[in-house]
């Protein structure tokens, strides 16, 4: 795409409308959806498109969202503000084939789920990582190693992934007011998932107790030990 303005500052999009990290929303322009964002430009929702607002090029991609820590499905690198960087373009470009075949094999399985693409570097050890995380269950990560592509085994405890401060992969498993369980996995030097921990939390409604129970947990999902809220919340809180 010709004509990509790259600029160094923090989102000032929509008019200054930036406060407290939330964007204000009225009507057409910028749209927040839960921590996401999206741009209706008067004739509805952008999709798989570049747009140009107040002089910064944006993608926004199959679901309407700004991409972010991704490769645009055209190949160019956005940072976390949306906005083109450039370096390392053969892991780019790997990486950019690799977004296109998730993303048709997502369309495949279910064109309403939307992937989430992650470049990022996991493990500490300089080279960024590409992660793709689904709506629930799908969850992929790959690296760009000795000039090519590598399959990164995913834990495959629970259903639902999440990517908490960057590089700590969170598992979630939630059956809805009766329980959740969730698990934290950081990427390794041996590009492996390494479990860190785990917590349950049982409603007291359901669980036969009568009161809210909560545990420790291993890497097999077994139970450790009980744990009181207050202990539950901080593990939780900690990542």
């Amino acid at each position: 795409m010709k004509g990509l303005t790259k600029r160094f500052a923090v989102l000032g999009m929509a008019a200054g409308l930036w406060t407290a990290g939330a964007f204000q929303a009225f009507g057409a322009g910028w749209q927040e959806d839960r921590g996401r964002w999206q741009y209706d430009d008067g004739t509805g929702t952008l999709k798989n498109q570049w747009k140009a607002i107040d002089g910064v090029s944006y993608y926004f991609g199959q679901g309407g969202y700004m991409m972010t820590d991704t490769i645009t499905p055209d190949g160019y690198r956005v940072d976390g503000a949306g906005m083109v960087t450039y370096d390392k373009p053969d892991m780019t470009a790997a990486y950019k084939d690799k977004i296109r075949e998730a993303e048709e094999t997502q369309r495949q399985l279910d064109e309403n789920m939307n992937i989430t693409f992650y470049v990022k570097d996991l493990n500490g050890d300089g080279d960024e990582e590409l992660l793709a995380l689904g709506s629930w269950w799908y969850a992929q990560a790959w690296s760009y190693r000795d000039g090519r592509l590598t399959e990164i085994p995913m834990p495959e405890n629970l259903l639902k992934y999440n990517l908490l401060s960057g590089v700590t992969l969170q598992s979630e498993e939630s059956g809805y007011a009766s329980h959740t369980v969730s698990t934290f996995y950081r990427l390794n030097s041996n590009y492996e998932f390494e479990f860190i921990t785990g917590v349950e939390w049982n409603n007291g409604a359901w669980n036969n107790e009568g009161y809210d129970t909560f545990y420790l947990l291993n890497s097999k999902l077994d139970y450790v030990r009980e744990i009181d809220d207050n202990e539950y919340l901080s593990i939780l809180g900690s990542y």
